[in-house]
């Protein structure tokens, strides 16, 4: 990442003269009629737009930033914003299509256990437990990761429908 060089003396080309010092901490700009204070982070040498934060895992200014995902192992700002959203969301459409699929696949073998054995239903539960149980692994498995995926995809909903960040 190209960074500003440090410090001793430097051409400003806001007031065209050396410098020996680095700028000011917040510099206020006026945009669109609107007062802002830029901050300047010292470790990247820029003043940052509004809503940027220095991510100190990266070590970068990141524009609109989320959080650092350790998952993806990269920071999630403006610009990969949208496709941590589609990850996170995918993940929680196939976490309930699988638990939909295996809890369908073991609803419909009891049933078909049921009339063919001629039993009640705790003998065909039973017995659907024994006959498949990779399924019944995987619906455990997915009832309890449900939660977590689907919780993480409503919170970022409401985050993206309020304009907000995790940060924030």
């Amino acid at each position: 990442v190209p960074r500003q060089k440090d410090y001793t003396e430097q051409h400003d080309l806001v007031t065209g003269v050396q410098r020996a010092k680095q700028p000011a901490r917040y510099y206020d700009v006026v945009i669109r009629g609107h007062p802002l204070k830029l901050k300047y982070c010292v470790t990247c040498n820029v003043y940052r737009p509004p809503r940027c934060t220095h991510c100190s895992v990266c070590e970068n200014c990141v524009e609109r930033f989320d959080h650092h995902c350790p998952w993806i192992g990269n920071c999630v700002g403006r610009r990969n914003y949208w496709l941590f959203f589609c990850f996170v969301s995918a993940t929680g459409f196939l976490n309930v299509f699988s638990l939909v699929t295996a809890s369908s696949l073991l609803a419909i073998r009891g049933q078909e256990l049921k009339r063919e054995w001629g039993c009640d239903n705790a003998t065909a539960f039973t017995g659907t437990l024994r006959s498949h149980p990779l399924a019944v692994a995987l619906a455990v498995y997915c009832t309890l990761l449900v939660w977590f995926t689907i919780g993480l995809c409503a919170y970022h909903s409401y985050l993206i429908a309020t304009n907000q960040t995790t940060y924030e």
